[in-house]
């Protein structure tokens, strides 16, 4: 049984144990905040900013693209007449659909028309052994039918020919003379009708217009072109098409193309294209940081520094934070110095 001096010892020797205890506690914590603090070393956000290194670059190609649109020039639409006067009895006329060469699609007082495409439009009757630019454009046209005749003059080939395209188009065979009056001309093989210019019942004279066709692609274009243009010949791109561009537009060619393809056109007062513009032939050029260069002169010219000195170099472009540049000729540039403290002015 310990005394209450005994008790008073022992309490008093736990409580030093105790905060002797702590006392360690607390300088060991002390001692790992300092070797961490010290691993740690200064923080990223305080530690000095390294200065840009030196950047590779390589000659690429650039053609200076720009969004742009063609606004086209059409001519007035062209008509499919009456060959001659009389009641129009039948017609398979609708707008949207086509006219076949070999075909019927009108009638007058009962007579089958037939629809024919020549490249010279027939001013007369053509009888056995009559020659010239429209009987061979006649005979043309029958060799485009699949029928086998040849040069320019209507022989009882010829006229047989006729007859057979006649016969299975549902039209009067020719009775030996090819007669105008019998004929619709068409300008080529297969065109897209417009407008049915004349309803069945209706009495129509010689050169009445029956329907009008799709309107003729005169002219193509730029809506407006950019001020800032790299020099050199220009194409306008369309989907993979790539037109041909002159002083006067889209050059005879892509007028062609343009004209089968009018599914391109965006409507409006004017019909418009759109599409890119680019330069013909694409130029070798050195893509950038525009940091990179130092003062750019009313000519464009600048000057960039490499690891072997400054350099000339002419810019001709930009886009999306990328300058494009040219160096001098007969100059090689294949790393660029960025560090503001490092660039040299180019003499």
């Amino acid at each position: 049984m310990l005394t209450p001096a005994a008790r008073r010892d022992a309490r008093s020797s736990q409580s030093r144990t105790a905060y002797l205890l702590a006392a360690l506690m607390l300088i060991g914590l002390g001692a790992t905040g300092t070797l961490l603090l010290t691993r740690a070393g200064t923080p990223q956000i305080l530690a000095s900013p390294s200065p840009p290194g030196d950047i590779a670059v390589a000659t690429s190609q650039w053609d200076d693209p720009r969004q742009a649109s063609l606004t086209l020039t059409l001519g007035p639409a062209e008509q499919i007449v009456a060959p001659r006067p009389g009641l129009l009895t039948e017609s398979n006329c609708a707008p949207a659909t086509t006219l076949k060469s070999g075909t019927v699609s009108f009638a007058v007082d009962g007579h089958p028309l037939l629809t024919l495409s020549t490249t010279t439009p027939l001013w007369r009757d053509l009888p056995i052994g009559t020659s010239g630019a429209d009987a061979a454009a006649l005979v043309a046209a029958l060799q485009h039918l699949g029928q086998p005749v040849q040069g320019s003059t209507v022989t009882a080939a010829v006229v047989t020919a006729y007859d057979a395209v006649a016969q299975a188009a549902g039209a009067p065979t020719s009775g030996g003379t090819i007669t105008r009056a019998g004929l619709i001309w068409i300008p080529k093989p297969e065109v897209t009708v417009v407008t049915c210019d004349t309803k069945v019942g209706s009495l129509v004279e010689s050169g009445r217009p029956l329907a009008s066709l799709t309107q003729t692609l005169v002219a193509a274009r730029l809506t407006a072109s950019p001020t800032d243009l790299v020099q050199g010949p220009r194409i306008f791109v369309v989907g993979a098409q790539r037109l041909a561009l002159g002083p006067a537009g889209v050059d005879a060619e892509g007028l062609t193309w343009l004209a089968s393809h009018p599914e391109q056109y965006q409507s409006g007062a004017t019909p418009t294209v759109s599409g890119m513009l680019r330069l013909a032939t694409a130029l070798d050029v050195l893509p950038i940081p525009p940091s990179a260069l130092g003062p750019v002169s009313t000519a464009g010219v600048s000057c960039v520094t490499t690891p072997d000195g400054p350099r000339s170099v002419t810019v001709v472009g930009s886009q999306l934070g990328t300058a494009y540049v040219a160096p001098g000729t007969g100059t090689a540039i294949r790393s660029i110095v960025l560090d503001p403290a490092r660039k040299q002015p180019c003499g």
